[in-house]
């Protein structure tokens, strides 16, 4: 009778696991897996990114395109342009000097035609910025001596008589004292 208490528990065990696999992701696993990433609640839409962005992509670009030809057939006048091709597409980033130009273009580009292609653009959205931490430096080091090349029988011992003003002395040793060589 226990081997098939046993067999059933394992059963009823296995079904939830196969039914917590059809279910979506909960919030919580959701949230664990895009840590690190950008965040949900950063605009996506185009709509959402008007006003914001000041970069425009520009998806269907003929295969063949010249920079200069380009630059000059645009019906905007944006800051810098970047033309890249990825899987054979081709495609150019312009980036406008404030979200009221970049929207303005926009506008622009909806009804643009460039050599027979028309073009579809889309709001690129700013990248996240990392705070940088603030480094704290130490007020009794005023530098580093690194010496090199001293024997391996040197121990800490005649490195404070050689050194004595050192404030502190880093030495890599051997269980006996004795320097390992690095």
């Amino acid at each position: 009778m226990s081997s098939m208490h046993n067999v059933e528990t394992l059963r009823t065990k296995i079904k939830r696991s196969l039914d917590d696999r059809k279910d979506p992701p909960s919030e919580a696993k959701r949230s664990k897996r895009s840590k690190g990433k950008t965040s949900d609640n950063q605009p996506k839409s185009n709509a959402d990114l008007r006003g914001i962005a000041t970069r425009i992509l520009l998806k269907g670009l003929p295969s063949k395109v010249k920079y200069a030809h380009f630059k000059k057939s645009l019906p905007v006048t944006p800051k810098n342009i970047t033309l890249a091709k990825k899987s054979g597409h081709r495609r150019a980033v312009l980036t406008f000097a404030s979200a009221a130009d970049c929207s303005a273009a926009f506008d622009a580009f909806q009804t643009f035609i460039y050599e027979g292609h028309s073009l579809v653009p889309a709001f690129v959205r700013q990248r996240a910025t990392a705070v940088k931490a603030s480094i704290v430096k130490s007020k009794s080091v005023a530098f580093f001596l690194d010496i090199t090349n001293i024997p391996l029988s040197t121990t800490i011992e005649e490195l404070k008589e050689a050194f004595p003003k050192a404030v502190n002395i880093l030495m890599r040793s051997r269980k006996d004292g004795k320097f390992k060589g690095y």
